[in-house]
């Protein structure tokens, strides 16, 4: 099969998932090609978001537009990740997730999975991790196999069973953390260009837990 393609590991005899290793891995892939290309290109819809405001009409189109090829690049980013062979093109990868057609379900398991690390999270935020440990194969599962939102969150919870704390760990680091980080400096008070240095810093670091996530 030609480099660049969409072809899973698989392994019979796979050895057990462990945390530091995986994230280790995936953070190092992040300054490879073709992950650092796709990294790049969700730096500049970040700031192509930040720049668009909520008030006018074209600003409102150019938001669904950022949003949604971010989702196209979260995707792609899925594929490349658990790819043997991911060779150097991300234009390839991207092209890839274009024709996927799994983009609605993508939104509706992310939709999905956020509400139920939301309601984990009124057990404080253990409870929030815990779930987000449960359903962290969810969006892998929808990507790589199409498989709706339920039926995700599902074989997530299976597919998680045995390796629950190391998941648990990845999300909790790589997922979770990067996502309330930016959400509380602004409530600190934090803004302007402090807090978009902040978000471009973070960006990259929920990519590695995507890819974490995908290669597990």
């Amino acid at each position: 099969m030609p480099r660049g393609r969409y072809r899973p590991k698989v392994q019979k005899d796979a050895p057990p998932v462990r945390a530091g290793p995986l994230m280790s891995q995936a953070l190092r892939d992040l300054w490879r090609r073709p992950l650092l290309i796709l990294v790049v290109l969700n730096l500049f819809l970040s700031a192509a978001w930040n720049a668009a405001g909520q008030d006018e009409l074209m600003d409102l189109l150019l938001a669904l537009i950022v949003t949604a090829a971010t989702i196209y690049v979260q995707i792609a980013v899925n594929l490349a990740a658990s790819s043997e062979d991911p060779g150097a093109s991300a234009d390839a990868w991207f092209r890839a997730a274009l024709t996927r057609r799994c983009f609605w379900r993508l939104v509706a398991v992310e939709i999905a999975v956020t509400a139920l690390v939301a309601v984990g999270a009124l057990a404080l935020v253990v409870g929030a991790i815990v779930v987000g440990g449960i359903t962290s194969l969810a969006e892998p599962a929808v990507v790589l196999d199409r498989d709706g939102p339920i039926e995700a969150i599902r074989r997530s919870a299976r597919m998680t069973r045995p390796a629950r704390t190391p998941l648990t760990v990845i999300f909790g680091l790589l997922v979770l953390a990067p996502s309330l980080v930016g959400p509380a400096a602004a409530l600190l008070g934090v803004a302007g260009t402090i807090l978009v240095v902040v978000g471009a810093i973070l960006l990259p670091i929920s990519m590695a837990g995507t890819v974490a996530l995908a290669r597990a």
